[in-house]
């Protein structure tokens, strides 16, 4: 089992521009997660493998969910003006929605980059996760476990 980050913008680059957790809303309430084809890790994440979502912008996790099944085309969904062309759909199973969001700076610190590029050579003293660009980044299960223990308190 692997642990992975659902990375959201804040707005989305489309026409409509809802904000992020509406798509959060949206697309959990279905019991699914859309990406585009391109994104990293698509093809890695398995059924079984745990999931945060993470608002970008806001720098804040929603909630988790366990995947369901592997990536599929989503030809067969509903199309929202947001959605992206060729999107891929996970179905989640216990997926759960934070009681409070759980900002990224109360556990990961706000100058970890900046600790990160002073430390190359010895990147076990920093947090393992740092959003980065892209839809799906991968999360160690220690610092997995810390964000889902401070979102389920």
């Amino acid at each position: 089992m692997e642990h992975y980050v659902f990375i959201i913008a804040y707005k989305s680059p489309r026409p409509v521009n809802p904000l992020g957790t509406e798509i959060f809303k949206e697309l959990t309430n279905k019991g699914m997660w859309v990406v585009h084809q391109n994104t990293q890790y698509r093809d890695r994440v398995q059924e079984g493998d745990r999931v945060l979502f993470y608002l970008a912008g806001e720098q804040v996790f929603l909630g988790a969910a366990e995947i369901a099944a592997k990536a599929v085309p989503a030809n067969d969904i509903w199309l929202s003006p947001y959605m992206l062309r060729k999107p891929y759909k996970f179905a989640l199973q216990k997926l759960q929605i934070f009681n409070k969001v759980v900002l990224r700076k109360e556990l990961f610190g706000v100058n970890d980059l900046a600790r990160r590029r002073q430390n190359r050579l010895n990147p076990t003293v920093l947090p393992m996760w740092m959003p980065t660009q892209g839809g799906c980044n991968r999360i160690s299960l220690k610092d997995y476990k810390k964000v889902l223990l401070k979102g389920t308190k």
